[in-house]
Order: structure tokens, then C-alpha cells, then sequence
């Protein structure tokens, strides 16, 4: 899951503190999640307008007349 950063780390020289590995990997970590939150909303929207395609699709009728 990490292997991108894990190999960036390991190449490294000399090898970073423990600090500064803790900080890349939470930053690649919040990267994930972003990248992951992105595409739920995108999913989200094309649920949403599928949604009113369909209402539209649907005659209407006068409340008052019928």
C-alpha cells in the first residue's frame, strides 16, 4: 500500500529520522484519502443528475386543473 514511499525512504541517504518518515507517510496517507474522497463525489454527482434526468422524464401535471 506504501511501497512508493517506503522505497523514496529506503533510497535515501543518510536515512531519515523517525520524525520525518512519520511525516511522509501521513502525508502520502492524506493524499490517498483525497484522491479517494474524490472520486465518492464523482460517483455522488452522476447518481444525482441521473436522478433529475429521470424526474424530467415524468409528465407533469397541473395541480390546480389536472
Amino acid at each position: 500500500m506504501f511501497g512508493t514511499v517506503s522505497s523514496s525512504i529506503l533510497n535515501m541517504e543518510p536515512l531519515p529520522n523517525l520524525n520525518r518518515v512519520y511525516a511522509m507517510v501521513i502525508t502520502e496517507e492524506r493524499h490517498r484519502e483525497i484522491a479517494s474522497g474524490k472520486d465518492d463525489k464523482t460517483e455522488a454527482m452522476a447518481f444525482a443528475v441521473q436522478i433529475k434526468v429521470r424526474n424530467k422524464e415524468k409528465t407533469e401535471v397541473c395541480r390546480h386543473c389536472g
